[in-house]
């Protein structure tokens, strides 16, 4: 879902998101009761992101997962932002390999 720009709003994973939010914003629905499905895409990249940098593991299996859907992403500007994210793990992974 992170990573899918056309995850249905419908999706359990956005519930699953919004409460977790809801904990620390109150007024999370009040200001975006339109199912803000970019802020909770941004927050599970986010997730992504720092599973990758504390644990090599992580970076592996979300690059391993991931890389292939390049041609399916689109152009959009959300989608610049996940392949620059998909891209870096690429290059971390590059630079592990080589390093062993």
């Amino acid at each position: 879902m992170a990573i899918d720009p056309n995850c249905p709003a419908t999706d359990p994973w956005f519930n699953t998101v919004q409460e977790a939010v809801k904990i620390h914003w109150k007024t999370f629905l009040v200001k975006n009761y339109d199912a803000p499905r970019q802020i909770c895409r941004a927050i599970l990249l986010e997730g992504l992101s720092k599973a990758a940098e504390e644990d090599w593991t992580a970076t592996l299996a979300i690059w391993n997962a991931c890389s292939s859907l390049f041609p399916h992403w689109g152009d959009g500007p959300e989608q610049a932002v996940t392949r620059e994210f998909i891209s870096g793990l690429g290059d971390k992974c590059e630079a592990h390999s080589e390093e062993e």
